[in-house]
This record gives C-alpha cells, sequence and structure tokens, in this order.
C-alpha cells in the first residue's frame, strides 16, 4: 500500500499567503461583484468613536400576540422595532406596530431621534428622566427591508443629514448589534410573555408568509394572550431602562453613563423646531380635513 507523502506547505505559510490576497476582488473576477457583495464587503466594517454617531436600526422576526386596548375582542399580531446607539449600545427607543410600513419606520426614528416625554404615553412619561437618549444620528444603518427602504423613509434621512447605510443581503454581521439587542430581549423578557410567537414559528419566504406548518401553535398563543399594548410598552420600557443602565459588555460600566460621558465629545444634534419635527416626521401624524385641506 502506497504511503502517503506529507504535506510541504505549513498551515502558517499558507496563512501568511491568504491573508494577502484581495478576496473580495477574487470572487468578484469568478463570482460576479453581487455575489462577492453579498458574501464580503467591499469596504471594512466603519467604526465609531462617539456615541450618537451611528445608530443600527430594525424589526423583531418574533412577535406577540397584543390587543390594541382593553376593550378589543380579539388579540392583533404585533412587531416591535428597536434602535440601538452602536458605541455605547443603549436602545435609544422602540414601537410596536402590526404589519410594518414606511410609516412606522419613520416612527421608529422619530422614537429615536427626539426625547422621550415628546412621544411616550402620558403615563409612562414620568420616567423619561432615566433614559436621556436622543438625537439625531450621523450614520444610520438599516437592512434592505420594503419599509425600511421607502422613499419617504429615505428621504426623512437626507432632509436631516444622516447618511443612511443599507446592510448587503446575508450579512446580518454588519449591524449585529441590533440582532443582538433584540435576540437578549426575546431570550431574557419576550419570550416569557403570554402570546408570545418564535421566529421559526412565524413565517417564512417559502409560503410568502405565515408558515402552515406551525398554524396550531400561534393559535395557542393567540388563546394565551391577555396583555395590552400600553400594558406591553410598560413592561417593555421598564426591561429597557435596566438593559440600559446595565453594565457595558467591554467598558465594565453602565451602558447610559458610556452614552452622557460621550456627550461632551460629540454634543447631541438636535431638529432645529417644532416646524421642522412636524415636516419630517409628517407621516406618523394623524391625517385629518379641514376647510384648508388635508
Amino acid at each position: 500500500m502506497a504511503r502517503r507523502e506529507p504535506s510541504l506547505v505549513s498551515y502558517e505559510f499558507f496563512r501568511r499567503i491568504s491573508k494577502h490576497i484581495d478576496k473580495f476582488e477574487l470572487q468578484s473576477r469568478m463570482l460576479g461583484t453581487l455575489y462577492a457583495t453579498q458574501s464580503i464587503r467591499e469596504i471594512g466594517r466603519l467604526h465609531t468613536y462617539s456615541p450618537g454617531e451611528r445608530g443600527e436600526y430594525d424589526y423583531t422576526k418574533y412577535a406577540l400576540w397584543l390587543y390594541p386596548h382593553a376593550n378589543w375582542s380579539e388579540p392583533m399580531l404585533y412587531y416591535t422595532g428597536f434602535g440601538i446607539d452602536h458605541e455605547s449600545t443603549v436602545i435609544k427607543g422602540f414601537t410596536c406596530t402590526v404589519d410594518p410600513s414606511a410609516r412606522d419606520a419613520v416612527r421608529l426614528y422619530r422614537n429615536c431621534a427626539l426625547p422621550a416625554p415628546l412621544w411616550l404615553p402620558q403615563h409612562l412619561r414620568t420616567k423619561a428622566h432615566h433614559w436621556d437618549v436622543f438625537g439625531i444620528d450621523r450614520i444610520s444603518v438599516i437592512d434592505n427591508a420594503m419599509d425600511l427602504t421607502a422613499n419617504s423613509v429615505v428621504l426623512m434621512y437626507l432632509v436631516l443629514g444622516v447618511i443612511l447605510l443599507r446592510m448587503p443581503p446575508r450579512r446580518g454581521d454588519l449591524k449585529g448589534l441590533v440582532e443582538r439587542t433584540q435576540s437578549s430581549k426575546q431570550s431574557g423578557y419576550i419570550s416569557t410573555l403570554p402570546g408570545y410567537v418564535s421566529q421559526k414559528h412565524m413565517g417564512s419566504k417559502k409560503f410568502g408568509g405565515f408558515d402552515p406548518r406551525y398554524k396550531k401553535v400561534r393559535d395557542r398563543a393567540k388563546a394565551k394572550a391577555n396583555l395590552t399594548v400600553a400594558d406591553y410598552e410598560a413592561k417593555l420600557l421598564e426591561t429597557t431602562l435596566d438593559y440600559n443602565h446595565a453594565k457595558h459588555p467591554q467598558l465594565r460600566k453602565p451602558r447610559i453613563e458610556v452614552w452622557r460621558d460621550g456627550q461632551e465629545l460629540a454634543p447631541l444634534v438636535l431638529p432645529t423646531g417644532n416646524l421642522q419635527i412636524r415636516s419630517v416626521y409628517a407621516l406618523t401624524y394623524e391625517t385629518s380635513l379641514t376647510r384648508e385641506g388635508v
């Protein structure tokens, strides 16, 4: 039987050679630029140096059966949107919606850019002084969801002077902070609530909506639902404050203190007045017909 010859190339030699290969250029030449962009980003990861410089925004893939209010007879399936500061990892804001749309994407950014007393429900504004996280980002990171990339949403970012980064498909690691935060909120709090439905039991692109194989699981979760949207937002606010006041994973100090200390280097940027607020976030206001028009 022939004896196998040992490899003449060491692992260290191969590592040093491959380190200097432009992997994006190689895959772009062999498989196309689109595939290379999805697999290996052409530019390096953008690093931030102060809180408030970069924010990440996304909606959860899991959902929760909630009643819109106490007099509603049947629960509805709600998703939660989060906005996260990249440097301090604090949660800047959140919103709940049945079907994420461009209007909800604008509302999510409004809740992250404006002080909490301006958008929190009246009965929760007493806790707003513990949540002094707001301001317009220099860079906002989103994925390619239709609600986040709508023309009205992009126009809002342009008017505010925000650099918008759209992450390529299958590269969730480039905005992994908001994904990890959603996972942390899911495992630590939301998954324990009645009416919770996990991502696995929701839908998929294969079925173009809800997965029929898990209909019974969703029906059982719907039968257990007993919270209203107001109850859920109150509980979510409490856990958000606890999360913001917990220690930063690298800096070993409360996340909210990291945010506050960073304001000495990069002061907050806010809309210039009520007129700009109402014009930029116009989609979030209820329309009414008067003699002057809509």
